[in-house]
């Protein structure tokens, strides 16, 4: 997975993807948890978002994991917030 998750995102995706916090998840009942990270693709890097789902009604010792590509929405949500911190940062001026 090193070679194609960004590094800025490699610790962070492998802690929350690891067999012992999964196993923690499980413990908890947590139904849905998830995140977003940078994999690489042929054309350079793209946002992912992975869903981590557990149902014990169906496996008590399963989770599905699944996996979208979310680069558009990912970009303009991070352009939205950068808006924001300057149009904040302007108003204290």
């Amino acid at each position: 997975m090193k070679d194609v998750v960004e590094p800025e995102h490699y610790d962070d995706f492998c802690k929350n993807l690891s067999l012992q916090h999964l196993n923690q998840l499980v413990q908890e009942k947590t139904r849905n948890f998830g995140g977003d990270f940078k994999r690489l693709f042929t054309d350079g890097y793209r946002w992912v978002h992975v869903d981590i789902m557990y149902d014990e009604k169906i496996s008590k010792t399963q989770v599905v994991l699944s996996f979208k590509e979310i680069d558009q929405v990912k970009e303009k949500e991070l352009g939205q917030t950068q808006l924001l911190r300057e149009s904040l940062q302007a108003a204290k001026k």
